[in-house]
């Protein structure tokens, strides 16, 4: 096939957007993604679990079988790699390519507008990425190749896409169920609707979800059978107590893409621009070229699309804010909305080249490329201090607690999980919030009197002044509230660093 001059200049572009993003990647030290350190601390205790080098296998254990939602944890704690932290980059690395390469092959297969394609590298770093849902954001462009496969229902019957079928969402159950849940919704919507006038056809295609369905049972009758009258019992206190009050929020959704770039107004500011500038086209063609809507509507690809779409919006509008020991649902949609609205306004786009769109979609990107590199690189040299030899010294077998009093960047929490570096360079025992998670795979091995637990946000003064004070050494960033003066009197300062600083216990003949 021979590349006409325009889209040899869109592929020249979209390779070298991805080219930079890496690089991005890689020339950074710590990525400023709220949970990231939790999940490379889970990823930690696996890999380097049991060795004599740690005490993981006192404090800590995990249980694998048939849990959901690992993919990131078996991947950053391969020894096929020299680091936790160069798993992770490489991770990240996929990321990066696969997202606006399912975009990609999605509208070249509907045949859409190919420039709508960059408006995905404004949502690489999405809100799922900015606070950290390693598993939800790298499943976002398996689902695309999921809608990918739907766009061939009923007419492809072969073995090839019906084994993609069943592998994809056996491959979502493991990265992030949710995404497999959402997955399974669209692949039961589609089929039902385009299926309907034939009940063989539909049944024959269902069955291509009972693996996932049976491994999905499975776990959650293995793990989660008691957890189900409390899950009821709280959503129906939701439902009728608490959803009202979030749906003005839930309206504010063009402002959770990219808003943690500056603080407050700014950010949200900055995201709502952002978010404007993809979707306004994409409206925008959909409403001129309405008439030519319902002719879309009529072949099987559109009509995917925009169950694609309402779905997503349904989930970002119906779902709860959270669930017990698992927060922030809807919020994840918002992007996932986004991306279809792209891919539907791309089908009724003018193919015509347009020199002024394309122009200003490139520099479009490259400022929100320019935007990342700096809240990237200043975050870094914010941090320039806190390396793996702040905390080398400090004795593995000894237990530091985090006490982040000044939590922000830019406005936004980022630090919460820092304590995690203890685990992640030291091999060190940390007060985390790896074990606290009620979808986490790495347990408590011992009580929390042994290991207490963590208070990232300091809400419970009293249970950190009386459960932190056995502990050997203190993480602590920025100022300490008064109320913890005598506490702190308790331990010595042994490092500074800008403004983190490292404590450690006061021996008896010290006192």
């Amino acid at each position: 096939m021979t590349l006409t001059g325009e889209k040899k200049i869109f592929y020249l572009t979209f390779s070298l957007l991805i080219c930079l993003h890496l690089y991005l990647i890689w020339q950074q030290r710590l990525l400023p993604f709220l949970d990231l350190p939790n999940h490379l601390a889970a990823a930690t205790v696996l890999r380097y679990f049991g060795d004599i080098t740690n005490h993981f296998a006192e404090y800590y254990r995990a249980d694998l079988f048939l849990q959901p939602n690992v993919f990131h944890l078996l991947f950053c704690s391969s020894s096929m790699f020299p680091s936790v932290e160069t798993a992770n980059a490489v991770f990240m690395s996929l990321y990066v390519i696969l997202l606006p390469l399912a975009v990609l092959v999605l509208i070249i297969r509907l045949n859409g507008h190919i420039w709508y394609v960059l408006f995905s590298f404004l949502f690489l770093y999405n809100f799922n990425v900015g606070f950290g849902f390693t598993g939800f954001f790298f499943a976002l462009p398996l689902l695309l190749f999921f809608v990918y496969l739907l766009l061939d229902y009923p007419g492809d019957n072969s073995f090839a896409r019906r084994s993609l079928v069943v592998t994809l969402l056996l491959l979502l159950y493991f990265v992030h169920i949710l995404v497999m849940l959402f997955a399974l919704f669209l692949f039961f919507a589609v089929g039902w609707y385009l299926g309907r006038h034939s009940l063989k056809k539909v049944f024959a295609e269902y069955l291509l979800a009972l693996p996932a369905l049976l491994l999905l049972i499975a776990w959650w009758y293995l793990y989660h059978d008691s957890y189900s009258s409390r899950l009821w019992s709280f959503l129906g206190d939701y439902y009728q107590n608490d959803y009202i009050p979030t749906f003005f929020k839930r309206l504010q959704f063009l402002g959770f893409d990219n808003y943690r770039l500056y603080p407050r107004f700014t950010g949200y500011t900055v995201s709502w621009l952002i978010s404007l500038a993809v979707l306004i086209p994409s409206f925008y063609t959909l409403v001129r070229n309405r008439k030519e809507l319902r002719a879309y509507l009529t072949s099987t690809a559109s009509t995917v699309i925009f169950i694609f779409t309402g779905g997503a919006l349904l989930c970002y509008f119906l779902l709860p804010t959270g669930l017990p020991g698992q927060g922030y649902l809807y919020q994840r949609f918002a992007v996932i909305f986004i991306l279809a609205t792209v891919t539907a306004g791309s089908l009724l786009s003018s193919k015509k080249s347009n020199r002024f769109r394309t122009v200003t979609l490139i520099i479009l990107c490259l400022v929100h490329l320019s935007l990342y590199f700096d809240y990237f690189t200043r975050f870094d040299r914010d941090n320039a201090g806190f390396t793996p030899s702040f905390i080398a010294g400090l004795q593995p077998e000894k237990r530091l607690a985090g006490l982040i009093a000044d939590n922000s960047f830019r406005g936004h929490p980022t630090y919460l999980h820092f304590p995690n570096y203890n685990i992640i360079w030291n091999q060190g025992l940390s007060t985390s919030c790896i074990t606290k998670y009620h979808f986490g795979v790495i347990r408590r091995g011992l009580s929390e009197t042994t290991l207490p637990v963590y208070d990232e946000l300091m809400h419970e003064t009293d249970y950190i002044l009386g459960n932190y004070a056995d502990v050997d050494y203190l993480l602590v960033k920025g100022r300490l509230p008064v109320d913890y003066n005598t506490f702190i009197s308790r331990f010595k300062l042994v490092k500074t660093s800008g403004n983190w600083f490292i404590y450690e216990k006061l021996l008896p003949a010290d006192n």
